[in-house]
């Protein structure tokens, strides 16, 4: 989910106890203004308990500015809270905001699918402690 989409709405429903085994994805822009925006959601997850059950997403989404020292705070604060945390490289396929058929998905880049990869085993129900 995206953080600036409505992860607080969602917070109640992920606390009940038959969506422990549920692993939530946290999509998050290394941009100043969105993480100042995401700060909120991390507390309020944090309080809740579910943050710590969480796979974070760092998902660039502009290609030519350089997040890297925001990025590596990010990882810094996060780190120990949540569950794993993933890096997503600027994507051009997802920039472009098009569909993402079969032929658009075998455009990805090999660092996109090694992401998606990662993402995909740590979101199996064996993978992640709780």
């Amino acid at each position: 989910m995206d953080a600036g989409a409505r992860p607080l709405s969602v917070l109640t429903e992920l606390e009940n106890p038959e969506m422990h085994d549920v692993t939530a994805v946290l999509v998050v822009s290394p941009r100043p203004d969105l993480l100042n925006r995401a700060r909120e959601i991390f507390t309020e997850w944090d309080n809740s308990g579910v943050l710590a059950r969480t796979i974070v997403v760092i998902c660039y989404q502009v290609p030519t500015l350089n997040h890297q020292a925001l990025t590596d705070m990010l990882i810094e604060v996060v780190a120990g809270r949540v569950a794993e945390v993933v890096g997503l490289d600027y994507e051009p396929i997802l920039g472009d905001g098009t569909a993402l058929d079969k032929a658009a998905q075998q455009r990805f880049s090999q660092n996109t699918w090694a992401a998606i990869s990662q993402l995909a085993v740590l979101t199996t129900t064996s993978t992640v402690s709780r």
